[in-house]
């Protein structure tokens, strides 16, 4: 049996090059990871470190979740590009807002989520709704 979805784009021969196209990261989301980044940036295959703001800030018991101004989170933050300049890896974060996009970049981080599923099932929904009651009127 081989993985149909990934055939199509990748060929029949996917399962045997898979690990040649895909990227490995380590989720950075706990207080816990913090204090275990060199062992987890390390970890042989590892790609990359994918920073989570929001179960970060809770599990540092921050106040605001993911507010990039907190100076705690920043430090955070700092850790984890740190490590990932030690172990040659790709800097990752989920980034809520566009506006910290630049800032975030200039930190460091490589691989910059804008937004999240559920704001564009929502945005693409809003849309389809107000074309429709457009195309009906």
């Amino acid at each position: 049996m081989r993985p149909i979805r990934a055939s199509v784009y990748a060929g029949e021969d996917y399962v045997s090059h898979a690990n040649e196209t895909i990227l490995a990261f380590a989720m950075i989301e706990t207080a816990e990871a913090l204090r275990n980044l060199d062992d987890i940036a390390g970890t042989k295959g590892l790609n990359g470190l994918y920073e989570g703001p929001y179960d970060l800030s809770m599990s540092l018991g921050l106040p605001n979740l993911a507010d990039f101004r907190n100076p705690d989170l920043l430090r955070a933050l700092d850790d984890v590009l740190s490590s990932v300049r030690k172990y040659g890896l790709i800097a990752g974060i989920h980034c809520y807002a566009p506006e910290f996009v630049v800032m975030l970049s200039e930190r460091g981080f490589r691989l910059i989520t804008p937004t999240n599923g559920t704001a564009l099932l929502r945005s693409g929904a809003e849309m389809a709704v107000s074309k429709t009651r457009h195309a009906l009127k």
